[in-house]
């Protein structure tokens, strides 16, 4: 399978796992049962990470991340006793990455439009 088919089906089973894990809460499931799905919705993540050509960039892909990262934030904030396990640790520094890439792109779309208006104010004189 290419790296784009790769993507679309991780990405369709962390879609497919959030939306299990967002309905966890109001089915009064165990704190613990609710983690391991948890765990297993971040480890589909991780395997977003180890693509980060076809995440960084891809708002829908990095959407998908952020929700990941999310989904356990959630958990955390109703069971203040669980702790940061190795993965999410792994995906939220990923997540920085992607702000990071974030702001440089701002940046230069801000750069190349002052570019744009600068040369056009030259030509208008």
């Amino acid at each position: 399978m290419s790296s784009i088919v790769d993507t679309v089906a991780i990405a369709t089973r962390a879609n497919d796992a959030l939306k299990i894990a967002e309905s966890l809460p109001s089915m009064n499931i165990s704190a613990d049962a609710q983690l391991a799905h948890c765990k297993m919705v971040v480890s589909t993540g991780l395997e977003l990470v180890r693509l980060p050509g076809a995440v960084i960039g891809n708002q829908t892909l990095e959407d998908v991340i952020f929700r990941i990262k999310q989904c356990f934030e959630k958990l955390q904030a109703a069971f203040p006793t669980i702790q940061p396990f190795a993965d999410y640790l792994t995906l939220k520094t990923f997540t920085g990455q992607i702000h990071s890439n974030r702001k440089r792109r701002i940046q230069l779309a801000l750069s190349a439009a002052k570019g744009k208006a600068k040369s056009a104010q030259f030509l208008t004189l």
